[in-house]
């Protein structure tokens, strides 16, 4: 009977951490998804001015490589996520067609990761992309669900504990 009541404790206590880790997990990933906004203090977007050369030596610049891709039909600008100058070739990421190259020349190709197949699978799952489809919605809803799941979880623990001690009092002052 002993045994009994000790892995019931410990299946609620082992319960109850891990969901109030599920509670924190949930509630910043669902942050930090696609809700930029909440936590991301003054203008999430970064901007550089005056008389920087953005590319290389004369050559094809950001504003242009960019324009490269839009005009090739790649992607469309508002896609892009990032950009980077790798020595003269632009790494332009896109939330729905992947990744780009630019040369100088401004010839855009499909930029392939090396490693195709589950892990791949999995990277765009974690990133909120199913088929090449955004599914982030998705997974705000689960994480929605993972809270109210939690909040209902220990509001009926602390219920529970609540009318444990009710009757631990009642027995107490019976036995007085």
């Amino acid at each position: 009977m002993k045994v009994k009541k000790w892995m019931r404790d410990a299946h609620m206590y082992v319960g109850l951490l891990t969901s109030l880790i599920v509670l924190m997990l949930s509630i910043t990933g669902f942050l930090m998804n696609d809700h930029k906004a909440a936590w991301t203090p003054g203008n999430e977007q970064q901007s550089m001015s005056g008389r920087k050369p953005a590319g290389g030596a004369g050559g094809l610049g950001i504003a242009e490589a960019v324009q490269k891709g839009v005009e090739s039909g790649a992607y469309k600008a508002e896609d892009i996520r990032s950009v980077f100058n790798m020595g003269g070739i632009y790494r332009i990421a896109t939330t729905k067609n992947g990744q780009f190259l630019v040369g100088q020349d401004g010839k855009v190709t499909p930029f392939a990761e090396e490693n195709k197949g589950a892990s791949q699978t999995i990277k765009q799952l974690h990133k909120g992309f199913f088929l090449g489809y955004d599914i982030r919605w998705l997974l705000d809803i689960g994480a929605v669900g993972l809270v109210i799941l939690t909040g209902t979880g220990v509001y009926l623990y602390i219920k529970m504990l609540m009318m444990k001690m009710k009757k631990w009092t009642r027995v107490k002052g019976q036995a007085a």
